[in-house]
């Protein structure tokens, strides 16, 4: 696509000179300067907002890591747990068991005769 060529006002005014112009490009190179030490101190602290994002993501990742780890731990020790339990109360129903089965001899043979012994 060609370029088109514009014509350029050329202003005749008396009391516009080169000393305004001149003092208006200053003036709006002085705004420039000022726009670019402004993004340049954004950028800057853009830049150091993601580094502080970045590193605090970077510690919530490692403590989710950590309370994972800490809950395979714990649903591990608590299923170690319920089997010793498991077999802690079996042993104990066992015992149980053999204390009844004791007893019941004991007061079977006080209820025999002294003279019925060989039965």
């Amino acid at each position: 696509m060609p370029l088109e060529r514009h014509e350029v006002e050329r202003y005749e005014e008396p009391d516009f000179n080169a000393t305004t112009l001149q003092t208006m490009l200053q003036d709006q190179n002085e705004v420039i300067k000022k726009q670019n030490e402004l993004l340049q101190e954004l950028s800057k602290r853009l830049i150091e907002q993601d580094r502080r994002f970045a590193q605090r993501e970077s510690e919530l990742l490692s403590a989710i890591q950590m309370i994972q780890e800490s809950q395979v731990l714990i649903a591990t020790n608590s299923s170690e747990d319920v089997a010793k339990n498991q077999g802690r109360d079996e042993m104990l129903m066992q015992t149980i068991r053999e204390v009844q089965e004791v007893k019941k001899m004991i007061a079977a043979s006080k209820d025999k005769k002294w003279y019925e012994f060989w039965k």
